[in-house]
């Protein structure tokens, strides 16, 4: 059984034909974030935004996110970060019937120069956290209906 990893998006839900798309690695074995690369190439201006469809999905447990981050030298020396700072991708989000679990990463420039990416380009990192529920849990949905930003819907 397999319990937690990566996969490429179902062909015909793909946003991009990138041909030399990658699954996720870590750089070593002390990182604790795998690399997510860019399947397409553009430039993001200064405060300005992108959303980047990584046409990757993630597989955990139930009681596991991914939490995507910006990359340290992208955040600190570009002005580049993630718009809403952290992401978490749920567990039922993989497979959902709107995108088949595609995660999309939406990058923001606040720096004062065009950010530059090309494909391959690390652009975040991602990694697998447990997380911990209270004893009265009654989620309102017992199920996810949907895909991206959708964990709300009732």
């Amino acid at each position: 059984m397999k319990t937690r990893g990566f996969e490429f998006i179902i062909k015909d839900m793909r946003k991009t034909d990138c041909k030399t798309l990658e699954l996720p690695r870590r750089n070593d074995l002390g990182s604790c974030g795998y690399d997510i690369k860019s399947p397409i190439g553009a430039i993001i201006k200064p405060n300005q935004q992108l959303l980047v469809w990584t046409d990757i999905k993630a597989y955990m447990l139930l009681d596991e996110v991914l939490e995507a981050n910006t990359r340290s030298g992208n955040g600190t020396k570009k002005g580049v970060i993630l718009s809403n700072i952290i992401g978490w991708v749920d567990s039922t989000y993989y497979d959902n019937e709107d995108n088949n679990g595609n995660i999309g990463l939406c990058l923001k420039n606040t720096g004062d120069k065009d950010f530059v990416i090309e494909i391959g380009d690390k652009i975040a990192q991602v990694k697998f956290s447990k997380y911990l529920i209270t004893d009265d849990d009654n989620p309102i949905n017992s199920e996810r209906k949907g895909g991206f930003g959708s964990s709300d819907v009732k």
